[in-house]
């Protein structure tokens, strides 16, 4: 058993840190605390290069039939889509890429997940549904 890294298994994945330590957190990326001070953990590569081969952006069942909705960031739109944050954010400014936009002074893009497949599988022609 190989450990690596959390930025390491961001790499392999695709995905901002953030996520891999919500992944961490819910037991979907089983890791091992070294430290106490800072979140730093290693995980195993085989389990890493497992998820790697599964799509582990579509909703859980159980959230799906409870009807939860995902809100997504720009990093993590741009790892689904594997483009640059600021592509992401061109897309959304524009009305190509459905999204809404957090009130306030630093506002932030918010992505509903659904939307982001239906893009994807439409290539780009998804409507945004009325909320």
């Amino acid at each position: 058993m190989r450990l690596i890294t959390v930025p390491e298994a961001c790499e392999r994945l695709s995905i901002d840190k953030h996520t891999a330590y919500r992944l961490i957190h819910n037991g979907t990326l089983p890791a091992t605390r070294v430290s106490q001070g800072r979140n730093r953990y290693l995980v195993d590569e085989q389990v890493v290069e497992k998820l790697a081969t599964q799509d582990f952006y579509e909703l859980p069942e159980r959230e799906a039939a409870a009807g939860a909705v995902r809100l997504l960031t720009t990093d993590e739109v741009a790892a689904i889509l594997r483009c640059a944050v600021e592509t992401v954010r061109r897309l959304a400014a524009r009305g190509a890429l459905p999204a809404v936009r957090n009130p306030g002074r630093n506002s932030h893009w918010r992505f509903r997940e659904d939307d982001i497949l239906k893009y994807l599988n439409n290539e780009g022609d998804a409507e945004p549904e009325s909320a």
